[in-house]
């Protein structure tokens, strides 16, 4: 494990496949509450950007794809780029 962290990330991409969808919320969530394998990048899987991981975040992911919330924070679902809080508030890589 380790390395460098990513230099990009796309918001509540928490598998890091380049894409958000449902297998990004039941990642976060089988992280938290199963003993999954850790986010290869912790700040995307930090999809409400409020310095950590926890159920909100896989609840967030799982709203907006399916009940029409509001979309992760900058830089986005679509977009690839710099996270807007703390730099590695969140953890940057495991």
């Amino acid at each position: 494990m380790g390395g460098p962290a990513p230099t990009c990330r796309e918001s509540a991409d928490a598998n890091n496949d380049k894409a958000v969808n449902i297998t990004d919320g039941i990642y976060v969530l089988n992280y938290l509450f199963l003993g999954g394998a850790p986010p290869p990048c912790l700040e995307a899987a930090d999809a409400d950007n409020k310095g950590g991981i926890n159920i909100t975040d896989g609840i967030y992911i799982l709203n907006y794809l399916f009940q029409g919330g509001p979309a992760p924070t900058s830089p986005g679902p679509d977009a690839c780029g710099p996270d807007t809080d703390e730099p590695g508030s969140a953890g940057s890589g495991v």
